[in-house]
């Protein structure tokens, strides 16, 4: 498999964009684009994707001045994978040498990228539905011919306003994130082709443990906070020396439990509302498939204050599976799974959970994402607090 190479083998400054103005004459002819003009995203206070760079790829928003009195698009969103901003978000916490973590960095970037190009290829029918963004163009990746490079040019959703991480999610925009869910997980029962999005064992396999990762991560997060963390190193050998990674991915995609899509990082800044409703989903490159409480899960252990996902989680449940339960019934069709499976699969998504919060808290506590120039020693406490109370339940759950 060829790896992606740094943005700007393929892009040098965002100067050249001869390649775009080319992809939009040819879609909205007989339009002709007369220039563009770049913006860092979190550059106006409407902005309603990504703050600044992207973790995962260089991301930039591009207004289009047209040369006649139509305009059939004022903006479009630009992304393209980016290995060395994974490499300095990733090298916080890891003591992997530069050379081995861009390395890494190419591989896992080259997997998110191919997953999210598919996810756009192959559900873009039902993107209203399932509150993808519109695509202008969609390049997966094949080759390191720098006029072939992996892009996505997609609708420009900053019309729509992102949540402060630590700000959490009010009520309703919990029951709104889980009637995205019910919409996502009974396409997925319609979905032929769950197993070709999110990566294989083999590709997996050809990765750096994820588990090798988590030995830097506990070992700096107990280093930062011991009070916070000081349950960490009852869960710390589990976490590190099995393969609980690998064995929550092959149960679900071998079909033993009952599998769904999962976006597979359902976090604030990825869920753009408008109100309490959503207006948008972003970053699809996580997709695989999982555990029907796994997004859940996710956004309520990192965008939550601990009482109110304490709170919220059981009602959230039972809301969810009603809805679930009357789609089904109304399209005349078993429903899939009982309560109690959803209970227990909940329970069986625990240490997938805990692994996902530790890396994230990890991950975010040193980025502006918390450190906003302001309380940053009360955010980072408070992110430590919601990561340390996952780790609470899930010593409960294990009987440690």
């Amino acid at each position: 498999m060829d790896l992606i190479r740094p943005v700007n083998f393929y892009v040098n400054g965002w100067e050249n964009l001869d390649w775009l103005k080319e992809v939009l004459e040819e879609k909205f002819a007989p339009n002709l684009v007369e220039e563009f003009t770049v913006k860092e995203l979190g550059c106006g206070h409407k902005e309603g994707v990504k703050p600044k760079e992207g973790f995962m790829a260089s991301i930039r928003r591009l207004l289009i001045r047209w040369n006649g009195s139509e305009k059939p698009v004022e903006s479009v969103i630009v992304k393209i994978p980016n290995i060395e901003a994974a490499a300095k978000a990733w090298k916080s916490f890891s003591t992997l040498n530069s050379e081995d973590m861009i390395k890494h960095g190419a591989l896992v970037i080259t997997m998110m990228h191919n997953t999210e190009s598919l996810v756009y290829d192959k559900l873009g029918h039902a993107s209203s539905k399932l509150c993808l963004p519109k695509i202008v163009m969609n390049r997966n990746f094949g080759s390191n011919d720098p006029k072939d490079f992996p892009v996505l040019v997609m609708e420009d959703l900053s019309r729509f306003k992102i949540v402060d991480v630590l700000d959490g999610l009010n009520e309703k925009k919990l029951y709104a994130i889980v009637n995205f869910l019910v919409e996502l997980h009974f396409f997925s029962y319609h979905f032929a082709d769950l197993n070709s999005l999110g990566m294989t064992k083999e590709q997996r396999l050809s990765m750096a443990s994820f588990e090798g990762l988590l030995v830097d991560i506990c070992e700096n997060l107990t280093q930062a906070d011991p009070e916070c963390f000081a349950k960490l190193p009852l869960v710390k050998k589990l976490m590190t020396e099995t393969d609980w990674f690998g064995y929550y991915m092959d149960k679900f995609r071998s079909g033993e439990y009952p599998a769904v899509l999962a976006h597979g990082d359902i976090w604030t800044t990825n869920v753009l509302f408008d109100g309490d409703s959503i207006g948008g989903i972003i970053d699809w490159q996580m997709v695989h498939p999982a555990s029907p409480t796994e997004d859940l899960q996710h956004v309520l252990s990192l965008c939550c204050p601990v009482e109110m996902r304490k709170r919220l989680t059981e009602p959230l449940l039972q809301y969810y599976h009603k809805l679930l339960s009357e789609k089904f019934e109304a399209n005349k069709e078993p429903v899939p799974f009982s309560y109690e499976t959803l209970l227990d699969l909940y329970d069986q998504t625990l240490i997938y959970t805990l692994g996902m919060s530790l890396f994230a808290t990890s991950m975010w506590s040193g980025s502006d994402v918390i450190l906003t120039g302001k309380d940053g020693q009360r955010r980072v406490k408070e992110c430590y607090e919601r990561s340390a109370a996952v780790i609470e339940e899930t010593i409960c759950h294990l009987g440690l």
